[in-house]
């Protein structure tokens, strides 16, 4: 059983109510938990009350620790969670629980059971050349579908990707939705699905929805070989997409997975937990089907509510020629940060290439209105970029190619960096004739430079620091007076009115009738609880890395992996594997968060040398700047070295025993004490050794790193960790 992704140790008195239940009772409860970008629902399967341990009926995708300890959760669908109101609880003998809002009547309040999830299925068969064709719905409801947790849960690894529609569409060509009303379902709204084509969704009002709005194309696990069972040239225009992800977390407003040739414009899409329009499913340059697709003239706003992370406006993947994100209005996009980071306007995810983003309007968002993660040649240009939280524009990953045009933008912001992550001071990313301003009044710092010095290099090229003259930019009207400086980099003034719905004007004054709250933000996590560890790894899979803490490998040769093939402890260990001409020296790497800041700190564990490998092992006191190092060693060539110093001569490819004791917190003496014990061999004990740093205190950071060079093993077991106060 792989326990991470099956269970957890929870706070005892956060499960409390959990404890005296038993049965399908606790089969019923949902465990909902909360990753970066996603979410997972999750069934009960038992409570071990005297270890406050929690787990699942099946393993969900992201597991309860990848995030770090501090991963999200909360239990519904059990009668002790009735406390609020307007909650309600159905038991399985049937009596329904409620609990009335001040000023409803019990008596003669109307109360709606839903009976079915989807309520219109095309069942076109397109690898047979079975279609489903010509069928217009036009000025119909579709209200009330239910949802019911399968009882292995539900978790999928981004986009809610699997949930289905209340309107399912398969081999579906010439297939119209006009006018019609999808509202208050458990899951998503329309999908259109596989061997769909030359069809619309117009006009419709999609409403509280428990999953996502609108779907277009295939994820994962398709069979996209034959063309028959493609999808392509579907237009979704003029719609309001509102309140999604009820149930889903992680859904999407607008998804197009493997589907190329679409139109997405003129919709009016909010009040989602994650990402407003997604275009591809291709991670990397790999070839891709989500290209000219037509992502205009949307109004996308009040997004992530800081909920999920790692989201954008408009997100993208892949490579994508002839798509064009352009002529929309984003703002309002607000992302959780603690562990996942970006709540962005503008959002080119990996492999994103050659799209055109132009004439858009993106505003008040948490960590960016711009980023690209990677990606190749996508054009930024003649945007308004304004008032971002947490920097403006963001370049992650530089790569042996030009990662973007960005040109004649206007950047405009109230204090703080232009730029938080990444590097925008190199020769492979293209930027000329921007207008910087940042009206806080500090000096604008292009990651080091002024304006005039990377001018000087090259970059930016026309760029100017000007105020752009919008006739009030706080108040949302960023129309240009007539004496705008941003005139003279060659910025085209756009009509940003032009986003958003079409048609009468009771249909387009629709959506300013929700009043939007502000952002509540999450308080801080509590702190986590002292790490202690029992680790063998007998319960994790071969092949597979381990469950606790943070593995580092760059999949060129290198693994972090549990093995079978030796043990030290059981049947299996962990397997460093170093190989040649790795980026960073200390790959592979696998680290744990101990979090001990009292007391007196013990590890032990078992490892094992192979010829030419080099064990670096260290204890280090880390939060946001420099670090603070605790005991450190070295084994190299056989070699055990402190500080610098020869210890002892280790004999290879044989199992030996580490055992260390350090204070912390209070209790730091500056030094530590090492045992090292060879299979079947003396204790070599090593007494005061001294501390890396004097001001290491708490202990944060726990580190095993290969530093070899060369193709290289060694693998480590029986992993102890405990801390005495």
């Amino acid at each position: 059983v792989e326990t991470v992704n099956r269970a957890f140790q929870a706070r005892p008195e956060d499960i409390a109510p959990l404890c005296d239940l038993s049965g399908r009772a606790l089969s019923d409860v949902t465990l909902v938990t909360y990753h970066s970008w996603e979410a997972s629902r999750s069934r009960l399967a038992s409570v071990d009350r005297p270890q406050s341990i929690v787990a699942v009926t099946a393993p969900i995708p992201w597991g309860f620790a990848y995030w770090g300890p501090n991963c999200r959760y909360h239990l519904e669908n059990f009668r002790a969670a009735l406390d609020e109101p307007g909650e309600w609880f159905l038991d399985r003998q049937g009596t329904l629980y409620y609990y009335p809002r001040p000023g409803e009547d019990m008596a003669s309040a109307e109360v709606t059971a839903p009976a079915v999830s989807e309520f219109v299925i095309a069942a076109g068969k397109p690898d047979e050349g079975q279609w489903v064709e010509h069928v217009t719905l036009r000025g119909l409801s579709f209200e009330y579908g239910q949802y019911i947790l399968p009882e292995e849960g539900h978790g999928d690894g981004q986009a809610e990707v699997t949930i289905p529609a209340a309107v399912m569409l398969d081999g579906a060509r010439h297939i119209t939705l006009e006018r019609c009303d999808i509202r208050r379902v458990g899951i998503s709204g329309v999908w259109f699905r596989r061997g769909c084509r030359d069809c619309r969704l117009q006009q419709c009002l999609l409403d509280d929805l428990g999953g996502g709005g609108v779907k277009i194309g295939e994820g994962h696990r398709s069979d996209l070989d034959r063309p028959e069972g493609r999808t392509d040239h579907i237009v979704c225009r003029n719609n309001i997409i509102h309140g999604g992800g009820r149930i889903h977390h992680g859904a999407i407003g607008v998804w197009i997975g493997h589907s190329g040739y679409n139109e997405v414009v003129h919709n009016d899409i909010s009040d989602f937990y994650y990402t407003g329009i997604s275009v591809g499913w291709v991670w990397g340059y790999g070839p891709s089907l989500a290209h000219h697709n037509r992502i205009e003239y949307n109004h996308i706003h009040h997004l992530g509510w800081g909920v999920l992370s790692d989201m954008g406006g408009v997100y993208t993947l892949g490579v994508s020629p002839g798509t064009s994100v352009s002529h929309n209005v984003i703002h309002d996009v607000y992302s959780y940060d603690r562990y996942g980071r970006g709540g962005w306007g503008l959002y080119n995810d990996e492999g994103s290439s050659n799209i055109v983003l132009k004439n858009n309007l993106v505003y008040r968002t948490k960590t960016g209105n711009y980023h690209q993660h990677y990606g190749r040649e996508n054009r930024v240009e003649n945007n308004i970029l304004a008032f971002s939280m947490d920097g403006q524009i963001q370049r992650s990953r530089v790569e042996e190619h030009v990662s973007f045009y960005f040109e004649r933008n206007i950047v405009l912001w109230k204090g703080g960096p232009l730029a938080t992550a990444g590097k925008i001071n190199d020769d492979l990313v293209r930027f000329a004739s921007n207008l910087y301003w940042n009206g806080g009044g500090e000096p604008i710092d292009f990651q080091g430079l002024t304006l005039e010095e990377r001018q000087a290099r090259g970059w930016d090229r026309g760029s100017i620091i000007a105020d752009p003259g919008f006739v009030d930019a706080e108040h949302g009207d960023f129309r240009l007076r007539p004496d705008s400086p941003a005139l003279k980099i060659g910025f085209v003034p756009f009509d940003y009115a032009q986003a958003g719905l079409e048609g009468d004007a009771e249909w387009r004054e629709l959506p300013a009738r929700v009043e939007y709250p502000e952002v509540e933000w999450a308080p801080e996590p509590p702190p986590a609880p002292p790490l202690a560890l029992d680790e063998s790894f007998e319960f994790m899979a071969p092949g597979k890395p381990p469950q606790e803490g943070q593995v580092n490998t760059e999949g060129r040769g290198d693994a972090l992996t549990v093995t079978a093939d030796r043990a030290s402890h059981g049947t299996k260990s962990l397997l460093f594997q170093d190989a040649q001409g790795l980026a960073l020296s200390f790959n592979p790497h696998w680290v744990l968060n101990p979090n001990h800041d009292a007391g007196k700190t013990t590890l032990r564990f078992d490892v094992w040398l192979g010829k030419g490998a080099v064990l670096f092992h260290e204890w280090r006191t880390w939060g946001s700047g420099a670090y603070q190092v605790g005991p450190s060693l070295w084994v190299r060539d056989g070699q055990l070295t402190v500080a610098g110093k020869k210890l002892a001569d280790l004999p290879q490819e044989t199992w030996l025993t580490f055992e260390i004791e350090c204070g912390v917190g209070a209790s730091v003496s500056g030094s530590w004490r090492l045992r090292v014990t060879p299979a079947g061999g003396p204790v070599m004990d090593f007494a005061d050794l001294p501390l890396g740093s004097a001001q290491f205190k708490e202990l944060t950071w726990l580190g095993w790193c290969s530093m070899a060079e060369t193709p290289t093993v060694f693998y480590l077991d029986h992993c102890v960790l405990q801390n005495q106060r």
